[in-house]
């Protein structure tokens, strides 16, 4: 990897596009992709939290559209995409804004 010294005053040093390192710790640079990864994050740590605000907003949803069986998440988002008749993007912004009102 190409080291770019940008060393003045902060002392920092850009080892590459995606990690910035500073003398006293390293970080990485984090974009908020919307892809799977993100949206199973978001039902394995928030699930219980999240199904109680979609249940008060939709009431049609019943205990079985929100049962969450770990691993079977596209199983899940499948269920509410039929259910809910709106997109897999739809479901997934539907459930990271009930995450983010947490």
């Amino acid at each position: 990897m190409p080291i770019v010294d940008l060393s003045g005053k902060d002392g920092l040093k850009i080892n590459s596009i995606e990690s910035i390192e500073n003398p006293t710790r390293k970080m990485k640079t984090q974009t908020t992709p919307t892809n799977q990864s993100t949206i199973t994050g978001v039902i394995k740590e928030d699930w219980h939290i999240v199904k109680g605000k979609l249940k008060q907003q939709y009431g049609e949803l019943t205990d079985n559209d929100l049962a969450y069986v770990k691993g079977k998440e596209e199983e899940l988002l499948g269920r509410l995409q039929k259910r809910m008749r709106r997109t897999r993007q739809e479901i997934e912004d539907l459930i990271r804004d009930c995450s983010n009102s947490i």
